[in-house]
């Protein structure tokens, strides 16, 4: 799991009234909902993994084993669709 994630510029993503969707650079469109829209918004914020995890815990009261897994997830899902990078000590 990336320590630092950070969206691939070439990623849009707009707030929906039911989620949030993103759009990849093939213009390809997936609504995220529930706690997969929380790590999105949290990822977006600049937060970091760990960071991730914990507020995910407290926000969708589950445990940080819970939410280390969910986390753990949507960051291999995401990499994988081409929508994360890894930040750098530069941004």
């Amino acid at each position: 799991m990336p320590d630092r994630p950070k969206i691939a510029s070439r990623t849009r993503w707009t707030v929906e009234s039911a989620g949030i969707l993103i759009l990849s650079a093939q213009g390809n469109g997936e609504l995220l909902t529930g706690l997969e829209a929380v790590v999105w918004d949290l990822i977006t914020r600049g937060n970091g993994s760990q960071r991730v995890i914990e507020k995910l815990a407290v926000i969708g009261v589950i445990s940080n084993d819970e939410a280390g897994k969910v986390v753990a997830d949507c960051l291999r899902t995401w990499a994988a669709n081409g929508w994360l990078t890894e930040r750098t000590n530069r941004g």
